[in-house]
């Protein structure tokens, strides 16, 4: 039996670990990608592409969940996952988190940070009209849904777009709420968050 399978298992390592001789990334092999960031002027930008990965630079890291828990007043945010899309014209990066202890039934929260710095002028699912927003010491804007809040202004050369819901608190209580997160949350965009957006 010991001899019939050894062939076996020597070709399942195989393909699971690939070729020895494989070249390494960056090596003489294949050219390492080149993000739309650090693309050299004159060249094409990266093709998008979606990433769900969870990397220590990642943008849904840097914010801190403490300062807007307190902010929306609830006792904490789980992180539930970050999807990015990197290169193209528009590289971006979605973080959502739940209230702590209730994920069904709680707080929602959405972050969005978008390469693009100029704000949306119109929701692209047609389900709210952007109004302006003054208060968050640059232009913003805010839009209103059945079950929750929208806002979105620019920090750090990326918009930033926020949302906040509940399945049973009214609209009216969740926008200062959300408005108020916003203000928190503005100031700890960090400073190189346009080229975090593309790693």
């Amino acid at each position: 039996m010991r001899t019939k399978l050894a062939p076996f298992i020597i070709a399942v390592l195989f393909a699971a670990c690939g070729k020895a001789d494989a070249p390494a990334a960056g090596s003489s092999g294949a050219a390492p990608a080149t993000s739309a960031v650090s693309a050299p002027p004159g060249e094409p930008r990266a093709e998008p592409k979606v990433d769900h990965g969870d990397k220590p630079q990642d943008l849904c890291k840097s914010i801190d969940r403490d300062a807007l828990a307190r902010a929306l007043g609830v006792d904490g945010l789980s992180f539930t996952g970050g999807t990015g899309v990197k290169g193209g014209k528009d590289p971006s990066r979605t973080c959502s988190y739940y209230e702590k202890g209730k994920i069904d039934g709680g707080l929602g929260v959405g972050l969005h940070f978008i390469g693009d710095p100029t704000l949306e002028k119109r929701d692209f699912m047609g389900r709210f009209s952007w109004k302006p927003l003054d208060g968050l010491g640059g232009p913003a804007a805010i839009g209103i849904e059945k079950d929750g809040v929208q806002i979105q202004s620019v920090a750090q050369g990326v918009r930033v777009q926020l949302r906040v819901s509940h399945p049973s608190t009214p609209v009216a209580e969740i926008q200062p709420l959300a408005i108020a997160a916003m203000k928190v949350l503005l100031p700890g965009v960090p400073a190189d968050a346009a080229a975090r957006l593309d790693r």
